[in-house]
C-alpha cells in the first residue's frame, strides 16, 4: 500500500488501485486541511510575485547602468574629439604661418606632451605637470610620460618663440587692465631669495631685437620706482645700471625736436624735483674713483664740486636767462684765449660794458672795452698790467717798483727830485710823456 503525504490528510492507496482518506478523517477535518493547503498556495504565489518584481527592478537597474555607461562613453568620446580639434587647430597654426587667428604660433611652440608621438632632439613640449621640456634625443614617446627622455626648461639656443619672423602685428599677447586699481601682474620676491635671484630676466643675445619699450600715449606713468621707508640696506637701489662695455653707453637719453619724425615740440628731457628742505639731502650726487666728486643740494639747489673742471671747448659761459630783457642781461665768460670776461648791461639791447682779465705770456692784464659796445667784437684797452712783481697802468708795460730818490735840500736837489718822480710816473703809465 502506498501513502501520499503533503499538507493535506494522508491518502491511502487501496488494493483495487483506488485512493481514499483513512476512516478517521471526517469531512470537516478534510475541509480544514484543504483550507490550509489553499493558504499555503496563496503565500507561495505572493512569494513568486515578489520574486518577479525583484527581477524586474534588477532588470531596470541593469538597463540604467548600461545607459549610464553609454553616456559616459559618449562624453569621453566628445572630450577626445574636442581635444583632437584643439590639437588640430594648434597644428594648423603651426603649419600655416600665413593664417590670421588672434594668436599665431611658430613651430617652436611648446605644445603639450603626447603619447606615441615622434619627437626630434631639442623639440619643445609641455610636460603633464606643466613644465616646459625639450627632448634629449630623437625618440617616439610611449603610452605614458617618461621624464628620462626630457630636459626640464628651455635651453639657450632653443627659445619658445611666440611671434614668427615677418609678423608685423604690434603684439601677439595682449592683456588689458581696465580696473580702477590693483595690478595686472603682481610678482613678489620671497624671503628665501638671495642677491643672485631675480623675478625676471631679459637676454638680448642675438640679432637687433630690444628688451622693453614703454610708449606713453595718454596720462599714465611709463615706469615708476618707489623707495619705501622699510628699506634696510643702503644698496637697496630702486634702479641700478652697471656698465661693462667699452663701446656703448649704459644709458642714452634723446630729446626729439619739433618736426623730427613728426613729433611735436619737446618738453623737458630730464627733471629732478625736491620736496624737502632738509640740509644734507641731495637731488644728485656724483662719485669719482674712491671719492665724492660733487652734489646738488636738495634744499638749496646749490652745486658743490670737489674735483677740477676741464673744458674741451673754447669757453665756459654763465649768462642771464633768456627771459631777462636783453638790455638787462649779464654774462660772465671764461675763455681759453680771451680770459675771464664780464659783460655788464648798458641799458641797450645787445650792447654791454665789457671787462676782461686776460693772461698773455708772463703778463696778466685787466682790460676794458668802450662803453656800450659788443664785447666779442670790441677792442680792449689794458688798464693794469701785472708781470712777476712788476706793474703798469693804462697799457704801459709792467715795471719794477721805482727806486728811492733822495730828499731835496735846495733848489737843485728839488729839481732833481721832481724830474725823478715824473720819470717814475711815466714809466708806470700814470703820466703821458708830453
Amino acid at each position: 500500500m502506498t501513502t501520499a503525504t503533503g499538507r493535506v490528510p494522508q491518502l491511502v492507496e487501496q488494493e483495487d488501485g483506488s485512493w481514499r482518506f483513512p476512516d478517521a478523517y471526517t469531512p470537516a477535518a478534510i475541509a480544514t486541511a484543504v483550507g490550509d493547503a489553499a493558504d499555503s498556495a496563496k503565500a507561495a504565489s505572493l512569494v513568486v510575485i515578489a520574486a518577479i518584481e525583484s527581477a524586474r527592478v534588477a532588470a531596470l537597474a541593469a538597463d540604467n547602468a548600461d545607459t549610464a555607461a553609454r553616456d559616459a562613453a559618449d562624453h569621453l568620446a566628445a572630450l577626445q574629439e574636442v581635444e583632437a580639434s584643439v590639437d588640430g587647430l594648434l597644428d594648423g597654426r603651426l603649419a600655416d604661418p600665413t593664417s590670421a587667428p588672434s594668436i599665431r604660433l611658430t613651430n617652436t611652440f611648446a605644445g603639450k606632451w603626447k603619447a606615441n608621438t615622434d619627437y626630434a632632439v631639442g623639440a619643445a613640449s609641455t610636460a603633464p605637470n606643466g613644465e616646459i621640456i625639450t627632448a634629449k634625443s630623437t625618440h617616439t614617446s610611449g603610452t605614458t610620460y617618461n621624464p628620462l627622455n626630457w630636459n626640464v626648461g628651455t635651453p639657450v639656443g632653443s627659445p619658445v618663440v611666440v611671434k614668427p619672423a615677418g609678423d608685423t602685428r604690434s603684439g601677439v599677447w595682449e592683456y588689458i587692465h581696465n580696473g580702477s586699481g590693483g595690478y595686472l601682474y603682481h610678482l613678489l620676491v620671497g624671503a628665501d631669495t638671495t642677491s643672485g635671484s631675480w623675478i625676471a630676466g631679459i637676454g638680448i643675445d642675438a640679432g637687433e631685437g630690444n628688451g622693453f619699450i614703454f610708449r606713453n600715449k595718454a596720462k599714465g606713468i611709463g615706469l615708476k620706482i618707489e623707495q619705501v621707508p622699510s628699506i634696510t640696506s643702503p644698496t637697496a637701489y630702486g634702479f641700478a645700471v652697471q656698465q661693462n662695455s667699452a663701446l656703448a653707453p649704459a644709458m642714452h637719453l634723446e630729446l626729439r625736436g619739433a618736426g623730427v619724425n613728426g613729433d611735436l615740440a619737446p618738453a623737458t628731457l630730464l627733471e629732478s624735483y625736491s620736496y624737502t628742505n632738509l640740509p644734507g639731502t641731495y637731488l644728485q650726487r656724483w662719485y669719482s674713483y674712491g671719492a665724492s666728486a660733487g652734489h646738488v643740494a636738495a634744499d638749496t639747489g646749490k652745486l658743490t664740486w670737489f674735483k677740477p673742471i676741464e673744458n674741451a671747448g673754447d669757453s665756459i659761459i654763465a649768462r642771464s636767462y633768456d627771459s631777462t630783457p636783453a638790455a638787462s642781461r649779464k654774462h660772465t665768460q671764461l675763455h681759453s684765449d680771451r680770459g675771464l670776461q664780464f659783460w655788464s648791461p648798458s641799458g641797450t639791447d645787445n650792447l654791454w660794458h665789457g671787462f676782461k682779465v686776460r693772461a698773455s705770456g708772463s703778463t696778466l692784464a685787466i682790460q676794458s672795452a668802450p662803453a656800450g659796445s659788443n664785447p666779442d667784437a670790441a677792442t680792449y684797452t689794458s688798464l693794469i698790467n701785472f708781470a712777476a712783481g712788476r706793474i703798469g697802468f693804462f697799457g704801459a708795460a709792467a715795471v719794477v717798483q721805482p727806486s728811492a730818490t733822495p730828499d731835496a735840500t735846495d733848489l737843485a736837489t728839488a729839481v732833481t727830485l721832481v724830474n725823478a718822480l715824473k720819470a717814475n710816473l711815466i714809466a708806470l703809465g700814470l703820466k703821458v710823456t708830453s
